[in-house]
């Protein structure tokens, strides 16, 4: 087993190519940090580096797109079970390290909060700016949350990309516990 302070815990489910992002996801987790690495899978067999710090552990494939998203958070769940670490980094299969971050250096990152996320002001492959978020947040995952709820202003509105967050556990913990009373109301026929 390892035992580290810090644990980058990837997530990839759906397709070939998001198994083969998460080979490099992992590749440079390994490369560039000294945390223990998790990688969660709807695939019981994908190549991932061979390393004593990585662990694959598979999980279940969403039924319906729309619950694509729910499934990233039950593997997140899944990460904090299957480790000890006191800080968990959160990686989709599609975000890499590119530089050195050793494990001092990432608790650093939520030394005064329990979560870190990077606001997510455009999307090159679209076009979208923020107003297009915010957008795309009222007509789809709001209305699938709580229909009758008045949307906040596009002032106000911020997105945040879950492709990378780094967590202390405790708050990781109160996040997930959330997402489950939040989840019991959601309308997934909206949400698609």
């Amino acid at each position: 087993d390892v035992l580290a302070d810090v644990a980058v815990c990837i997530v990839s489910f759906g397709e070939a190519a998001y198994y083969a992002a998460a080979y490099e996801s992992a590749a440079s987790a390994l490369a560039y940090t000294d945390a223990e690495i998790l990688v969660l899978t709807d695939a019981v067999d994908i190549e991932l580096p061979h390393d004593s710090r990585i662990a694959h552990l598979p999980v279940l494939t969403p039924e319906r797109s729309s619950k694509r998203f729910m499934t990233k958070l039950e593997g997140w769940r899944a990460c904090l079970n299957e480790t000890e670490a006191d800080v968990i980094v959160l990686l989709d299969a599609d975000a890499v390290f590119v530089a050195d971050a050793p494990s001092p250096e990432l608790i650093t990152l939520v030394r005064e909060t329990d979560l870190a996320m990077v606001e997510q002001v455009r999307l090159v492959q679209l076009g979208w700016r923020k107003g297009d978020y915010w957008r795309h947040y009222c007509r789809t995952s709001l209305k699938a949350i709580d229909a009758h709820a008045s949307p906040p202003s596009p002032e106000n509105f911020r997105f945040f990309n879950a492709g990378f967050v780094i967590s202390r556990r405790p708050g990781l913990e109160r996040f997930l516990d959330w997402y489950r009373e939040v989840a019991r109301r959601v309308d997934f026929d909206q949400a698609d």
